[in-house]
């Protein structure tokens, strides 16, 4: 995970509070994934720009009691969505830790290829992190049509 754990209650509304403080303008878009049913929020993700790359890379977090049921898939083609209808970006790369190997079959679903293993630091710039990245298939995830396509294709 190339993010901290919160360890209490107070470091989330932390969080919260300076993720709502900072939308959008430092190239970020983070949005809590809540069941569609209660309204419980069981997650958070969004997309992080980076500059170097010239691309978003798209992250994602889910409580563990709702992994496997295709829900972080779900929130990840909405989070994609935005991003190519709403910024007009069609170009995306993924991270996972490497012990999480479920975790890769979130980029998977839409099109994205392991492209390997990787050492990248958390976000905070504290540790060193063993990951593997994804990337679109050749020939895919370049282009408006192909991510509107999947758009129309529920994965959960």
């Amino acid at each position: 995970m190339r993010w901290n754990v919160h360890r209490s209650v107070a470091e989330t509304k932390e969080w919260l509070s300076e993720e709502e403080a900072g939308a959008a303008k430092d190239g970020r878009c983070v949005w809590g994934f809540a069941l569609k049913e209660t309204g419980r929020l069981i997650g958070s993700g969004g997309l992080i720009l980076n500059e170097d790359r010239q691309m978003f890379e798209l992250g994602y977090c889910i409580m563990k009691e709702y992994w496997n049921r295709g829900l972080t898939t779900g929130a990840a083609q909405v989070v994609i969505g935005f991003a190519v209808q709403r910024l007009g970006a069609y170009v995306f790369y993924a991270h996972r830790d490497k012990d999480n190997a479920a975790s890769g079959r979130v980029p998977e679903k839409p099109g994205f290829i392991l492209l390997g293993n990787i050492d990248c630091q958390s976000l905070d710039g504290k540790r060193n992190i063993q990951g593997c990245e994804y990337t679109p298939q050749p020939g895919q995830g370049r282009t408006k049509a192909h991510w509107l396509r999947l758009q129309r294709q529920p994965y959960y």
